[in-house]
């Protein structure tokens, strides 16, 4: 089983460009089965991801 790590992003976040379109321009990369999927940010409240691996 895959776990997650809290980590803090308050370093990193005087470095990132977080105006009103940052959730258009990141995207996030998944895998569900064999096929890999790839979405904006802001799309992702609309995709279903719970049988999905992430991808890095």
């Amino acid at each position: 089983m895959n776990s997650a790590i809290p980590v803090s992003v308050d370093a990193g976040r005087a470095g990132l460009r977080l105006d009103d379109d940052w959730p258009l321009r990141w995207s996030v990369e998944w895998r569900t089965g064999e096929e890999r999927v790839s979405r904006t940010v802001r799309e992702l409240g609309q995709v279903p991801m719970v049988n999905s691996d992430p991808i890095r």
